[in-house]
């Protein structure tokens, strides 16, 4: 920490380089703590009057506040009305006027003037950043519960906040602080759904997943996948597939488990879409419509517009992801979504 290298002073005589050496330190704390200020009109000054040359007196007039300020400029008053400013000097941080020539004894010496105040725009700042820590703590141990939640194995999604908290992204809107789940959507199998995923800033991602919700198969596979924007609001090239994960089980048995595949993807920012395909009949958990991101498709000729959800594709699932994506594939709307999801990394 570095300090001034003031020393203990012998008996010897004060020099004026001596006290501007304090003020420059003064003045130094004063622009850190960044210094409040307040205004004061009519404050008495009081004569100084007890020299032993009676010439001297009456000439000083000292303040009871210190520190203040040279702009605005104060304003000196006898007796009510302003004194010419040719007739005095004043030392603003010392609360001291001094006339050139003596006062008489029954003058009233007022004074306007804005000061400084033992208050500080910069810790005052740290003390409302320090009020927030109670809640941003309360986040902390809320998010550190949801963590073990997850790493513990299957979270049911009755909300997703756990899965938000963690960076596991899906189709829902950016907006949303907290998002309401839903349960055993059922899909057909060979059934390809595809979501918009918008990308706000580069991210990376390290792995996906899927929550069956209950069996409506013995046994089912799925994969998800991340497509490309074709420039036209609609899904392209294939970016990304991942490897299939399994789900077995008795028929109408609820599980809500979830089912995890590897992903190394970074993605540049830019619309992309993310897409489920499963083999068999399913029953999954995922998104209610309303927390999902809606697609808004004009009809031009109409004059209407009908929003939804994204886009549903009938392909065999053993042929896996097409690359592109297909034309004119139909847009689907439901009331609730069997959605995929990405952790990122």
């Amino acid at each position: 920490m570095a300090k001034t290298p003031y020393i203990d002073l012998k008996s010897e005589d004060i020099l004026s380089a001596h006290i501007s050496g304090l003020q420059h330190s003064v003045n130094k704390l004063e622009e850190v703590l960044n210094m409040k200020t307040s205004s004061v009109s009519g404050h008495t000054l009081v004569a100084v009057a007890d020299q032993d040359d009676p010439s001297l007196r009456y000439r000083i007039y000292e303040g009871t506040i210190r520190g203040w300020l040279d702009s605005p400029a104060p304003i000196v008053y006898r007796n009510g009305t302003p004194v010419d400013p040719s007739e005095y000097v004043i030392s603003p941080g010392h609360g001291v006027v001094v006339f050139h020539d003596q006062q008489l004894s029954s003058d009233v010496i007022t004074a306007d003037f804005d000061y400084i105040v033992s208050q500080s725009a910069t810790i005052e700042s740290i003390q409302n950043d320090l009020s927030s820590l109670p809640g941003i703590q309360s986040d902390v141990s809320q998010l550190k519960t949801d963590i073990a939640m997850v790493a513990g194995g299957a979270a049911p999604i009755d909300t997703l906040n756990v899965l938000i908290n963690v960076d596991m992204w899906s189709h829902f809107k950016r907006s949303l602080a907290s998002i309401t789940g839903a349960q055993n959507v059922l899909v057909y199998g060979d059934t390809l759904d595809i979501f918009p995923f918008p990308v706000m800033q580069q991210m990376t991602f390290s792995e996906v997943g899927l929550q069956l919700g209950k069996h409506a198969a013995s046994s089912t596979q799925a994969k998800i996948a991340i497509y490309a924007d074709n420039g036209e609001g609609y899904p392209g090239s294939l970016v990304f597939e991942s490897a299939e994960m399994s789900w077995s089980g008795t028929v109408g048995t609820e599980v809500h488990e979830w089912q995890y595949a590897p992903a190394n993807i970074t993605l540049n920012p830019g619309l992309y879409w993310i897409a489920r395909f499963n083999s068999a009949d399913s029953q999954w958990d995922g998104l209610a419509n309303t927390d999902a991101i809606v697609l808004n498709l004009i009809d031009r000729s109409a004059g209407t517009s009908t929003t939804y959800g994204g886009y549903r594709a009938s392909l065999p699932y053993a042929n896996g992801f097409p690359d592109p994506f297909p034309s004119s594939i139909p847009a689907f709307a439901r009331s609730a979504y069997a959605s995929p999801w990405i952790r990122k990394a």
